[in-house]
């Protein structure tokens, strides 16, 4: 898959069309989806580092190589890494077998985003 590869060599942009968050419930140890929102928030990944042109200006520097996680329905690309404020985070991407939208997440440990992508720009 092209766009695993693209996060360690190159720079790409891609452009979000929706995005939730969710909260870890501690109690319950499981996750509270917020509904969809339609957005458009561009992603830029270049060499080892992913930029979120969002709200908080996101800056995440990969620090570790990636893992190839089979799931349900798809793969799991995954990454570790810190951000802009020094916090260690996760970046995943997942391509889903049914051809789906490919899915970008940021995970820390108690919140999570997930990014729906929109199609490549030509």
């Amino acid at each position: 898959m092209t766009v695993a590869t693209t996060v360690l060599y190159g720079q790409t942009t891609y452009y979000t069309t929706r995005v939730s968050t969710a909260i870890l419930n501690k109690k319950t140890n499981t996750w509270k989806w917020s509904p969809k929102k339609e957005v458009e928030i561009k992603i830029t990944i270049a060499d080892d580092d992913i930029y979120f042109d969002n709200e908080a200006q996101t800056h995440v520097h990969l620090t570790s190589d990636m893992a190839t996680l089979t799931i349900k329905g798809g793969t799991q690309y995954k990454w570790f890494g810190i951000d802009e404020e020094k916090i260690r985070c996760s970046f995943s991407i997942v391509s889903w077998d049914d051809g789906s939208p490919v899915q970008y997440y940021l995970s820390y440990a108690d919140i999570k985003a997930c990014y729906t992508m929109a199609p490549p720009i030509e």
